[in-house]
């Protein structure tokens, strides 16, 4: 009932002005900071950092301070617009 009185229309593609993180991951790492992806962590190097923050300790307890995360490369798609004058 309710749709029945929609209209068809033309399917997206539309432009915005962010359409998401690059997908390309880097070698390259950094801190990590508020907003990160958690997916992008580079697990083995934040393991260490931990384990050197400790000093041996068990368990390992992890800090956001251990954590490093991979950058990420953005795609042409993925910046925001830019104009020259």
């Amino acid at each position: 009932m309710i749709f029945e009185q929609m209209q068809a229309s033309r399917s997206g593609r539309h432009q915005g002005a962010i359409v998401g993180e690059g997908a390309t991951e880097l070698q390259q790492t950094k801190p990590y900071e508020f907003g990160d992806a958690v997916a992008n962590m580079d697990i083995p190097s934040s393991l260490v950092n931990a384990m050197l923050r400790t000093r041996g300790e068990t368990p390992v307890r992890m800090k956001a301070e251990d954590i490093i995360v991979h950058r990420r490369a953005t795609t042409r798609s993925a910046r925001r617009p830019c104009c020259s004058t």
